[in-house]
């Protein structure tokens, strides 16, 4: 059986797909405020590079990676840039060097990104992966960020799921 860990679970993604997953098999969730007192939580600050190798070195590998971990409110304006980057960009460098550098590289990550990266098109209907990349956001800006650095680095480990606004 896959040994599963969902990171972000205490957004609104992450809190439903943690207790479905967690009828039919054991699943681990992190977060970096507690959301639970069950044994399969893992508390975790994924913007500290050491706590990110202390877990890496502590835990099994993980076959499967969920990343849901990301910073979307209000999308930002250029002054936020850098918040943006360090949630929806910066945890996710973090937790793969790290496992990278303790040899414990999931075989599979699942990315939660934004139809955002497409551009925000108050009319369009409609986004499909074809389309032309128009990110604006700071918010868009640094989950596109995320999907390149994925592509260049895991690319036959990854799939990149770009969510429409999720409320």
């Amino acid at each position: 059986m896959d040994r599963i860990i969902i990171f972000g679970s205490s957004g609104h993604i992450g809190t439903k797909l943690f207790a479905s997953l967690s009828k039919n098999q054991p699943i681990y969730a992190s977060a970096r405020k507690s959301i639970t007192d069950s044994a399969n939580f893992i508390k975790l600050d994924l913007t500290d590079i050491k706590a990110v190798d202390d877990f890496a070195d502590k835990y099994d590998k993980f076959n499967v990676v969920i990343f849901l971990v990301g910073l979307a409110h209000n999308k930002g304006s250029k002054n936020d840039f850098s918040d943006h980057e360090k949630i929806n960009f910066i945890t996710l460098k973090n937790l793969l060097s790290s496992l990278k550098s303790f040899n414990k590289i999931p075989d599979k990550i699942i990315f939660a990104s934004t139809v955002s990266v497409y551009g925000e098109k108050i009319n369009n209907k409609e986004y499909l992966e074809h389309h032309s990349i128009h990110p604006r956001s700071p918010y868009a800006l640094t989950k596109q960020k995320s999907e390149r650095y994925l592509l260049e680095n895991f690319i036959s480990k990854i799939w990149i799921l770009r969510f429409a606004p999720v409320y």
